[in-house]
């Protein structure tokens, strides 16, 4: 899903792009130096990033700084490919460093990373590390350290003992509350395998075991997208016939049909399903009487979907303005930009359409102010901000690009794409320098 896939990748980016050293930064603490070590890491500085991650790990030896630092280390040269150094830091961090506060959430961390870059062996074995060794840890949640590891075994090919892990774990959580959830993520990713039968099996239970749960709901939404992607047009319309009828009433119902519509427009390159259902979520909750916010939500992104603009901005107002103190409301206004509007614009600039990918941006642009004006500031004001960069980015437009950088570096410097924001003014800086310094 796109939602944090275009600010993700951006970032990967960045350690491939020109390299440019940042200015000297005054160290007032230990959190001031950990910034600084990640600064260098992000900017492919590895000499320095390896000396003052280390320097971190012995001046706060037995500190959560020190196991902050020894897991940058780590993830650091996983990143990196050296993998015989990420070994060494990794058993640091699992010998030296293991009583010290935040020990489990640093290694569950370096696991991801693992995970991400394909080591899945590496990353079943510390997840499984961290389920064993910190049962009691509230970062740990022995339960998801359980779930990679089947997830782990499935990309080993070893879905016997995927299959066993499984079942222990529906015996050993079958009263945590977050089972459902677990399982749901095992099945999409037995999907994302192709491992179609264990999909749906999971699916299934979820729906028999928690048939009044909201995950009830998304286990029927894969579904579906599962017999989309296996090309089955019979049975992802039985499924969805499914889920119209027993889920009618579900919460998430509206999100789900979206998502389905996204699938037969994308996966399926099916257009004519695909405005089908986004037309059917306009109709069932333009009008509706109470509507949640979702339902709100849905209807702005089903009408940007199929080109009605006014109607869009209808939804989107309606969205600020009824639920201003919903916590959950600057994301789901995030999203509209994120995953509606962004796209369609990288979609068309990718196909030299640059009038249609400029009014795109320019409303990503208009829905991200938003979020920074008239929302409560939190979490995602400077996620508005950096996505608000990329788009005057994409228009060529740099300095307001820079001038929404420079405002995260200013007002949320605990952001964690800060140095990264400060990197990519750097960057522009240097590269205005250069055209100065060479006109043509």
């Amino acid at each position: 899903m796109m939602r944090m896939k275009t600010i993700y990748l951006s970032v990967i980016l960045l350690l491939v792009l020109p390299l440019c050293r940042l200015g000297n930064i005054a160290l007032a603490d230990e959190k001031a130096e950990l910034r600084q070590a990640e600064a260098y890491d992000k900017n492919g500085q590895d000499k320095e990033a390896e000396a003052a991650y280390t320097k971190i790990v012995i001046d706060y030896a037995g500190t959560e700084w020190a196991v902050k630092a020894q897991r940058g280390l780590a993830t650091m040269y996983i990143i990196r490919g050296k993998y015989p150094k990420a070994e060494e830091a990794v058993k640091k961090l699992t010998v030296e460093l293991r009583e010290s506060p935040g020990a489990a959430e640093a290694i569950y961390r370096v696991a991801d990373m693992y995970r991400m870059m394909e080591k899945h062996s590496e990353a079943k074995s510390l997840y499984r590390y961290v389920a064993e060794q910190y049962p009691q840890d509230a970062y740990a949640y022995a339960i998801w350290g359980q779930m990679y590891v089947v997830i782990c075994d499935f990309y080993l090919g070893n879905e016997e003992d995927a299959q066993l892990e499984i079942d222990e774990l529906k015996e050993a959580f079958a009263g945590d509350s977050s089972l459902p959830t677990v399982l749901c993520v095992i099945g999409q990713q037995c999907r994302q395998l192709q491992i179609y039968e264990q999909a749906r099996n999971l699916f299934r239970y979820v729906q028999d075991t928690w048939p009044e749960n909201e995950y009830a709901t998304w286990a029927q939404r894969d579904m579906v997208i599962l017999e989309i992607e296996a090309g089955d047009d019979s049975a992802s319309q039985a499924a969805l016939d499914k889920l119209l009828s027993k889920f009618s009433d579900a919460w998430g119902l509206p999100r789900a049909v979206y998502d389905i519509a996204v699938a037969f427009q994308w996966k399926a390159g099916n257009r004519q399903k695909a405005d089908e259902l986004f037309g059917y979520v306009v109709d069932k909750w333009t009008k509706a009487d109470n509507p949640t916010w979702v339902q709100v939500q849905c209807v702005a992104m089903a009408n940007i979907a199929l080109g009605n603009d006014t109607a869009a901005q209808a939804a989107i107002d309606r969205l600020i303005e009824s639920f201003r103190e919903e916590p959950r409301v600057p994301r789901a206004v995030y999203e509209i930009a994120a995953e509606c509007y962004y796209p369609q614009g990288e979609t068309y600039q990718s196909q030299g359409d640059v009038n249609e990918a400029s009014k795109f941006f320019q409303n990503a642009i208009a829905v991200l102010n938003r979020i920074i004006v008239d929302l409560p500031q939190g979490t995602y004001t400077p996620w508005a901000y950096y996505l608000t960069a990329q788009c005057y980015q994409k228009l060529n437009e740099y300095d307001k690009a820079v001038e929404c950088l420079k405002k995260i570096v200013k007002d949320y410097p605990d952001y964690d794409y800060a140095w990264d924001a400060q990197f990519m003014i750097d960057n522009r800086v240097k590269e205005l320098t250069t055209i100065n310094r060479n006109p043509r």
